[in-house]
């Protein structure tokens, strides 16, 4: 058993190391690529990392226009390796127009997976995301992307709860004009599977707002204060001279 399970991790580690040699590849290719595209980053990076119908994609197409082609001071909590793969997008910005990124996650596993891959504007960190904005590391981003605790649409208040911690960590740091982006908010049940969608309308009921990773973002902020300048499935929020909040527990 002991034999076994010790080849199992042999064979995993093998396996990673070829998912990472095999994406050096895929990004050595990928920055050629878009130095001579002339479509957005956004399209470059759902075509070839993600998928051209993802979920996501018009929120990402919104904050490339927002940021403009000018350098940016970005923060992401939840470093993605996969599915959207995000952190390759804030790189590959800040590569073409300048900046810096800082990426977060308690997991060692997508830095591990983001090896040799992203540039030496990108700094890939471990550790708790709520301490790490609330910390001196990063001051006045232009850009925070929130999307470190995974939703259970079955369960989904703990991702409400973080995503809201995040939220008042960071709140300090930020200056008018720049911009929060907050994953996993839907806008209606339309971005909620169905499976998921009557305990969806039970949350709405009882907390005003649907379930996602802004949920407790949203009842914070005050009616007809900020609101979201864009909102699918996913929001972003401009902020203002100042914050104006409803009183929240």
């Amino acid at each position: 058993m002991e034999k076994s399970g010790k080849r199992g991790k042999l064979l995993n580690a093998i396996r990673l190391e070829l998912i990472i040699a095999r994406n050096i590849l895929k990004s050595l290719y990928y920055n050629l690529r878009i130095h001579f595209s002339n479509k957005s980053l956004s399209e470059n990076h759902f075509n070839y990392w993600s998928e051209p119908d993802h979920v996501n994609f018009a929120a990402f197409q919104k904050i490339e226009s927002l940021m403009g082609g000018k350098p940016q001071v970005i923060i992401e909590t939840g470093t993605s390796a996969w599915g959207t793969e995000s952190t390759r997008f804030w790189d590959a910005y800040v590569r073409k127009y300048g900046g810096e990124v800082w990426s977060v996650d308690i997991r060692s596993e997508p830095k591990k997976r983001l090896k040799f891959q992203t540039s030496r504007r990108t700094h890939l960190t471990i550790g708790d995301s709520v301490e790490f904005l609330a910390s001196d590391t990063v001051e006045n981003p232009t850009i925070v992307f929130l999307d470190s605790w995974d939703v259970d649409w079955s369960n989904p208040k703990p991702a409400a709860v973080h995503g809201l911690k995040e939220f008042k960590s960071v709140l300090p740091k930020l200056q008018a004009g720049s911009y929060i982006f907050i994953d996993d908010s839907p806008s209606t049940l339309d971005y909620i599977a169905a499976i998921n969608q009557d305990q969806a309308n039970e949350y709405l009921r009882e907390e005003g707002v649907l379930p996602g990773k802004g949920a407790d973002v949203l009842k914070m902020l005050e009616k007809g204060g900020v609101e979201p300048i864009f909102h699918k499935y996913s929001m972003i929020l401009e902020t203002p001279d100042k914050w104006e909040f409803k009183d929240h527990s």
